[in-house]
């Protein structure tokens, strides 16, 4: 994913930080052939950190490789549970 693509992903990716229920929790996954998280640990959203993280979304770009899922969403269901 590259040019206009990548910054669609990315507009949309602040639109829906901005949409965030006030005390929510969220974590990003950037993933590719391989991946990673954005924080540690899901982060409580406040207007404090969505500013933080928008910040973060506009430097993203997309060098991750191909589109292997399985792994992340491994990650995701095993380390980011927050219920």
């Amino acid at each position: 994913m590259g040019g206009t693509r990548i910054s669609m992903a990315k507009n949309a990716l602040i639109e829906l930080l901005k949409g965030l229920p006030k005390n929510s929790y969220f974590n990003i996954i950037s993933y590719g052939t391989s991946y990673d998280s954005l924080y540690p640990n899901a982060k409580k959203a406040t207007p404090h950190t969505i500013e933080m993280t928008i910040e973060k979304v506009k430097m993203m770009d997309a060098n991750y490789g191909g589109t292997e899922i399985y792994n992340p969403m491994k990650y995701i269901y095993e380390n980011l549970n927050v219920i």
